[in-house]
């Protein structure tokens, strides 16, 4: 019955919270089944032989270490996806344009030649005065806006060759 218990709980309790993730920052629904299942199987396993080899009552089990063990993980998971840099090949032809971000792209705009180009992401329009500051907007160009999540790789590379000369990223798009 306490392991029933215990499995019941973790469940529910990292299902949510991958749940939330996906609905909050948009994540991609795979990570509720890949992360989810590696953090019930590793919490659940650590809960039942911390049920059967220590003196803890159940009740503090199910209460604390098993929400505390279940964030805990999960964060793990989350900043390991966050940091890695995976080794990939870029197999584009000459006049093709891979994706410099991992992530959904949320915009393509066309900027005018000395128009102020804005980035938009949700409700929230911020003036990208940076590139005003550059000769880049002497001519028409596309905008793209890629939304990346926490669960992205956070490893930008070059979409064409050529030199990267300005990258900007909000802050400010990691704390609402």
């Amino acid at each position: 019955m306490n392991i029933f218990l215990i499995l019941l709980e973790t469940i529910i309790i990292s299902s949510l919270l991958y749940y939330f993730l996906h609905l909050k920052t948009k994540i991609n629904i795979k990570f509720l089944y890949i992360d989810n299942i590696g953090v019930i199987i590793i919490i659940s396993i650590t809960g039942i032989i911390l049920n059967i080899i220590t003196i803890i009552p159940l009740w503090f089990i199910i209460l604390v270490c098993q929400p505390l063990l279940i964030t805990l993980l999960a964060f793990i998971f989350t900043m390991w996806r966050f940091w890695r840099t995976p080794n990939r090949k870029m197999v584009a032809k000459d006049n093709e344009i891979v994706s410099p971000a991992d992530g959904n792209v949320i915009y393509i705009k066309k900027i005018k030649a000395g128009e102020m180009p804005v980035s938009v992401k949700g409700k929230r329009i911020s003036n990208l005065k940076e590139i005003t500051k550059t000769d880049m907007l002497s001519n028409d160009c596309w905008l793209i806006g890629i939304n990346m999540t926490l669960f992205d790789v956070h490893k930008n590379c070059s979409p064409v060759n050529g030199e990267i000369i300005l990258h900007i990223m909000f802050l400010a798009d990691f704390f609402p």
